[in-house]
C-alpha cells in the first residue's frame, strides 16, 4: 500500500518537511518535493529524501539565492505566508499536497509587542487589539485546515496589518 503523508515545521529560518509517507511498491523510486512560496506561481523543486526530514532555507528555496548555486550566500528569514507543498513519488499518480501557513516572524512580532507593553505596565492599553489579532491569526489557521485559502490568506494579512500598526504605534507606550 502507497500512502503519502509529511508533517511540515517552521522557525523564521527554515520550513521542515518529514517524511510519514508508507512508499511500499515504489520505495526505491525517486521522489521530489515542489515547495510554493507565498505569492509565487512556479515552485521550487528538489528530489524529497524518503523516510527523513526535508530542510529548506532561503538559499535551496531561492529567496535570496535566484540561480540555486551561491555557496557564499548568508542564509536569511524566510517570508511568511501560505506554502503550497507537493510531495510526489513515481509514477507521479502518488502525490499529497497541502497547504502550509508560516507565521514564524508575525509571532516574533506579537512577542516584541507584548514585552515592550508589560515592560511599560500598558498591557490593558492594547489588550483589545491583540485579542483581534489573535483571532485573526486562529481564523487564518482554521480556514487553511479547511481548504479556504482567499480567507485564510485575506486573515493573515488583516493580522499582519494589526500588528504593523502596534508596531508603528508612536504613543501606545507612553
Amino acid at each position: 500500500m502507497i500512502s503519502i503523508d509529511y508533517n511540515i515545521t517552521s522557525n523564521p529560518y527554515w520550513i521542515r518537511v518529514s517524511d510519514h509517507s508508507s512508499w511500499g511498491l515504489i520505495s526505491q523510486e525517486p521522489s521530489i518535493i515542489e515547495v510554493y512560496k507565498p505569492g509565487y506561481e512556479t515552485p521550487v523543486t528538489h528530489y524529497y529524501d524518503k523516510d527523513k526530514t526535508n530542510s529548506f532555507n532561503s538559499v535551496n528555496l531561492r529567496v535570496n539565492c535566484t540561480d540555486g548555486d551561491c555557496p557564499e550566500v548568508d542564509n536569511v528569514t524566510l517570508p511568511d505566508g501560505i506554502y503550497k507543498i507537493i510531495v510526489k513519488g513515481s509514477p507521479s499518480k502518488y502525490n499529497r499536497e497541502r497547504q502550509y501557513l508560516k507565521t514564524d516572524l508575525l509571532e516574533m512580532d506579537i512577542d516584541k509587542i507584548i514585552i515592550t507593553s508589560i515592560e511599560n505596565g500598558r498591557y490593558y492599553d492594547i489588550e483589545k487589539q491583540l485579542v483581534e489579532i489573535d483571532m485573526y491569526f486562529a481564523g487564518a489557521h482554521s480556514n487553511l485546515r479547511l481548504d479556504r485559502i482567499r480567507e485564510a490568506s485575506a486573515l493573515y494579512e488583516s493580522a499582519r496589518k494589526a500588528v504593523d500598526k502596534l508596531l508603528n504605534c508612536k504613543n501606545c507606550y507612553d
